[in-house]
């Protein structure tokens, strides 16, 4: 059977790393960088997870694009069809891991990388969003998945 993990969370929060520890842990798990705005995530999303062999994400559409879209250009390529896709993340049972460390922690890692432009300005909104998606998405799919 599939297994999907899915690492999300607002920049600076360490998904990358770790991304990187657990695929050494999981080798028959292939990695996946989503990709940046574009017009084609919904079909990105549904093929994704659609898919039949074992992966691990670095972030996810469904959740990047929700929050990074809404905020930082006023909407999202996923507006539309958000209840659709959370629906099939829902029948996917994908797990889901959240990384956030803590507003100051993130803040402290912004001299060291560059950010996508409107991202520093918006951090504190940006990470209440990220929050109250998870919120859904656990009640959604259940603590422990």
């Amino acid at each position: 059977m599939k297994k999907l993990i899915i690492i999300e969370g607002m920049d600076n929060t360490g998904k990358s790393t770790l991304v990187k520890k657990l695929s050494s842990y999981l080798p028959h798990h292939e990695v996946v960088v989503s990709p940046g705005p574009c017009a084609n995530h919904v079909k990105w999303c549904i093929d994704e997870l659609n898919r039949t062999d074992n992966r691990i994400y670095d972030r996810f559409p469904i959740f990047s694009e929700t929050v990074y879209g809404n905020i930082i250009r006023g909407y999202s390529t996923l507006n539309n069809d958000l209840g659709q896709l959370l629906s099939l993340l829902v029948d996917t049972n994908p797990m889901v891991i959240y990384c956030d460390p803590g507003l100051e922690v993130i803040r402290g890692t912004f001299p060291e990388r560059e950010q996508m432009a409107g991202v520093k300005e918006n951090d504190a909104k940006c990470l209440d969003a990220y929050r109250n998606l998870m919120k859904t998405t656990q009640k959604l799919l259940g603590e422990y998945n």
